[in-house]
C-alpha cells in the first residue's frame, strides 16, 4: 500500500494536484474542455448530455466516446470545465462482457485511495491490470477524468453525472448553461423534464420534451412547475456535517402568478362624484376602473357602476357587460355635487351584488378622495357580506398604484379581504392613449393579487441580516434563497404575509432528497471556503460528490486481454408617492388684509343668504357646515321658534346644500359656521 507522502507523488505524476483546500480558493470560469492522450492520438468521436430539468435543480448525465488511432493502449485524459455551480456526482465506465457493451458504475472514495487504486490497476502495481476511471478534483470547476486502457483502433465510452441549482427566475426554475465539449466539437443535449404537467423552454421559446440542442454557446434552460395560486412554495436542506455545524439552503418560491382573476364575477364601481373631487381627478378614477376591468376580458364579468355625492345614482341599468362599461368609463365624467356618502354607495353596491348568483365572485371598488364628513368614520360603513371592497384614491398624471395601510380608511376594505390604494392614472380616454398597455399593467393589483405584502420569514440559526435583505414583500415570480453554515439545525423555515389582506402562511421543512442534493451542491458555491477538509468529507459522502477530499473511481470487473500498464514516467492529466390628508379647522367671520386668507365663512353666507330668505327664516337661521375643498360634505341648520321652524330648518339645509363654492374654498376641510 501506498503511504500519504507517495500518494502525493504519483498524483502529481499523473498530472492531478493533490487534494488540499488551496485547490479551492479561485473558482475556474467555465472555459473549454480538453483531451489529451499519454501515448499517442485520441479523439473524441461524441458528446451527448441528457439534461433533465428538476425543481431546484438541473441534471445532466454526460455521456463521452473517444477513439485510439495509436497501436498501444493508452490513457484519454479530459479536464472538465463545469458550467458555474455545477458539481459531478457520478461515473461510470463502458466495458464488454458476453460480447455486449455494459456500463460499470463508479465508486466515491477518498481522493488518495481512489488516485493510489488507479495507479496500481493501470499496471504500476502488484494488481492484475483492470480498466478503471478517475474523476477527480482541480479546483471548483475544474475536474480531471482519467481513463484507462483506450484500446488501439477501437472507441471507448465513459460517463459521468453532473448536478447544478437553478435559480427561481419569473416564476421559473432557470440554469444558464454556457458552451460544453471540446473547443472545436460542443455537446450536444436532449432537454427533458420530469415533472408533471411542468413546461420547458429554451432561451425564452416554450418547446418539448425530447428537444435537441446544441451547447456551443450560452444557453438558458427553463422549467415551469405548474401553476400554484395563492401559494408559496419552496425546498429547504439542513444538514448536520459536525460539531454544533449544520448546512442549510433553502429557497421561497413565489409562483409565476400568485392569483387568478376570477371567471364569473360581478363587479361594482362606484365613483366618487362630490365636488371635492376635481374634475381631471374623476376622470382619471374611471380610466383606473377601466384599466382594472381589462383584466376580467373573456373571464365572464358583469360590471355595475354608480356615482355618489350626497346622494347615490345607478349609472347602468343594473349589471352590464364589460364593453358597456369601458364604454361609459372612457366617457365624460359625470356632474359633479356636493356630498360623499360612501357609507350608501357601498349599501347600493351590496344591494347589487345580493342580486347576483350566489356561487358568483363578487368585487367591489370605491373610488374615493377620502374627504368624507368628518362625523362619518370608517367603522360607520357598512361592512359588504361575501364581496371583496378596495377602497382607492385617484390623482390625475402618469400610471402607478400602491397599497396604504397607515390610513384610518384602510380599516374598512381590510375587513373584506381588500385594500385601500393610493393611485395616478391618465384623465385621457384608455381608447386613445399610446400607453393603454402599461395603464392596464400599473392596475393589475386591483384585479388579483400580485405579490406577498407585509412579508416576513423565519428559520432557527439563520443570521437577522440574511433575514432582513428580503424586506417586507415578495413579488410573484420571485424568491427568497438563502444559504448558510451555521451553528443551528433548523426544523422548518415560515414565511408569512397577505394577498392583499388576507393572511399567508407557508412552511418548508428539510427533506432527505434537498439533504443530499445540498450536500452535494455545496462544493459549488462559496460556503466550500468555510469548510475543514473533514468537514467536506462529511459533506462529500453525504451528497455523493467530488471535492478536495473525494473522487469516483469506475472499474471493470475482470481481467483484460492485455497486460499492458502506464510506466513511471507516463501521466497527464418604487413606490410611489403617498397621498396624505390634511387635518379639520373651524373658520367664522374672518378680517381683511394683505395676506389674510379669504373670509370664507362670508362667502358662504353670502351664497347661502337667498335661499334662507325663500325658506322664510331670515334672522332666525343657523347653519353649521363642513366643506371639503370646493365640496360641502355636511350640514346641519336650525332656525329658531315653534314646530313650524322644524319645516323651515329642513328648507334651510337644503338651501345649503344647494350652494356651490367658487375656487377659492382650496382647503382641504373647513367648518363654516353662519348665523342669518
Amino acid at each position: 500500500m501506498f503511504s500519504s507522502s507517495s500518494c502525493h507523488r504519483v498524483l502529481a505524476a499523473l498530472g492531478v494536484a493533490a487534494a488540499t483546500v488551496a485547490t479551492v480558493l479561485t473558482p475556474t470560469t467555465a472555459r473549454a474542455d480538453t483531451l489529451d492522450a499519454t501515448r499517442g492520438r485520441i479523439t473524441e468521436k461524441t458528446h451527448t448530455v441528457d439534461l433533465v430539468m428538476r425543481r431546484g435543480h438541473a441534471h445532466m448525465s454526460v455521456v463521452r466516446e473517444v477513439h485510439n488511432h495509436g497501436e498501444r493502449h493508452d490513457q484519454a485524459i479530459f479536464h472538465l470545465f463545469l458550467p458555474e455551480g455545477a458539481v459531478a456526482t457520478g461515473l461510470r465506465t463502458r466495458g464488454m462482457q458476453n460480447g455486449l457493451p455494459v456500463w460499470f458504475l463508479g465508486e466515491l472514495l477518498d481522493a488518495e485511495v481512489a488516485a493510489a487504486r488507479y495507479v496500481e490497476l493501470t499496471g504500476l502495481g502488484g494488481f492484475y491490470p483492470k480498466d478503471p476511471a478517475l474523476l477527480s478534483w482541480r479546483a471548483q470547476g475544474h475536474l480531471a477524468l482519467q481513463v484507462f486502457p483506450c484500446p488501439p483502433k477501437e472507441d471507448k465510452g465513459i460517463g459521468y453525472e453532473l448536478d447544478l441549482p437553478t435559480s427561481w427566475t419569473g416564476g421559473r426554475d432557470r440554469a444558464l448553461l454556457p458552451k460544453m465539449g471540446l473547443e472545436r466539437s460542443p455537446a450536444t443535449a436532449t432537454l427533458r423534464t420530469d415533472v408533471p404537467g411542468a413546461r420547458l423552454f429554451l432561451d425564452g421559446r416554450e418547446v418539448s420534451n425530447g428537444t435537441p440542442l446544441a451547447l456551443d454557446g450560452v444557453r438558458t434552460v427553463e422549467l415551469e412547475p405548474p401553476p400554484r395560486f395563492g401559494e408559496i412554495g419552496g425546498r429547504m436542506a439542513a444538514v448536520p456535517f459536525g460539531s454544533g455545524k449544520a448546512l442549510v439552503a433553502l429557497r421561497f418560491e413565489a409562483p409565476r402568478q400568485i392569483a387568478e382573476v376570477p371567471r364569473g364575477a360581478h363587479v361594482v364601481i362606484a365613483l366618487d362624484t362630490s365636488r371635492s373631487v376635481a374634475e381631471d381627478d374623476l376622470q382619471a378614477s374611471m380610466r383606473a376602473a377601466n384599466a382594472h376591468l381589462a383584466h376580467y376580458r373573456d373571464r365572464d364579468a358583469r360590471v355595475a357602476v354608480i356615482g355618489f355625492d350626497r346622494q347615490v345614482r345607478d349609472l347602468t341599468k343594473g349589471f352590464v357587460s364589460l364593453d358597456r362599461a369601458a364604454e361609459l368609463l372612457d366617457g365624460a365624467a359625470p356632474a359633479r355635487a356636493n356630498g360623499s356618502a360612501v357609507e350608501l354607495a357601498v349599501a347600493r353596491a351590496s344591494q347589487l351584488l345580493a342580486g347576483a348568483p350566489g356561487s358568483a365572485p363578487k368585487r367591489i371598488v370605491v373610488l374615493h378622495d377620502l374627504l368624507a364628513r368628518r362625523t362619518l368614520t370608517p367603522g360607520q360603513v357598512p361592512r359588504p357580506v361575501g364581496a371583496v371592497l378596495h377602497l382607492a384614491k385617484v390623482i390625475s398624471g402618469g400610471e402607478w398604484t400602491e397599497r396604504d395601510d397607515a390610513d384610518a380608511w384602510a380599516a374598512l376594505p381590510r375587513a373584506t379581504g381588500g385594500l385601500l390604494f393610493t393611485a395616478m392614472a391618465p384623465a385621457e380616454p384608455l381608447s386613445t392613449s399610446s400607453d393603454r398597455a402599461s395603464v392596464e399593467a400599473a392596475f393589475l393589483e386591483w384585479a388579483r393579487p400580485v405579490r406577498v405584502d407585509r412579508m416576513s420569514w423565519r428559520a432557527a440559526g439563520v443570521e437577522e441580516s440574511l433575514i432582513a435583505e428580503a424586506g417586507d414583500r415578495l413579488e410573484e415570480g420571485a424568491s427568497i434563497e438563502v444559504r448558510a453554515l451555521q451553528s443551528k439545525l433548523p426544523s422548518a423555515a415560515v414565511l408569512e404575509g397577505e394577498l392583499w389582506s388576507r393572511p399567508i402562511k407557508a412552511t418548508l421543512g428539510p427533506t432527505a432528497n434537498e439533504g443530499k442534493l445540498w450536500s452535494a451542491l455545496v462544493f459549488g458555491t462559496e460556503l466550500i471556503h468555510g469548510l475543514s477538509e473533514p468537514e467536506m468529507k462529511v459533506l462529500a459522502f453525504a451528497g455523493g460528490a467530488v471535492s478536495p477530499m473525494t473522487s469516483y473511481l469506475a472499474i471493470e470487473p475482470g481481467v483484460r486481454p492485455s497486460t499492458e500498464g502506464l510506466t513511471e514516467g507516463e501521466g497527464g492529466g418604487g413606490r410611489g408617492v403617498g397621498i396624505g390628508l390634511g387635518s379639520i379647522g373651524t373658520i367664522g367671520r374672518g378680517g381683511g388684509g394683505a395676506g389674510s386668507p379669504p373670509d370664507y365663512a362670508g362667502i358662504f353666507q353670502s351664497l347661502v343668504k337667498a335661499g334662507v330668505e325663500r325658506c322664510g327664516a331670515s334672522g332666525r337661521a343657523r347653519i353649521d357646515a363642513e366643506s371639503t375643498r370646493e365640496e360641502v360634505a355636511d350640514v346641519a341648520a336650525s332656525v329658531e321658534g315653534d314646530d313650524a321652524a322644524r319645516t323651515m330648518g329642513r328648507c334651510v339645509e337644503e338651501a345649503a346644500w344647494a350652494v356651490t363654492l367658487p375656487a377659492e374654498f382650496g382647503e382641504e376641510r373647513m367648518g363654516l359656521h353662519v348665523q342669518l
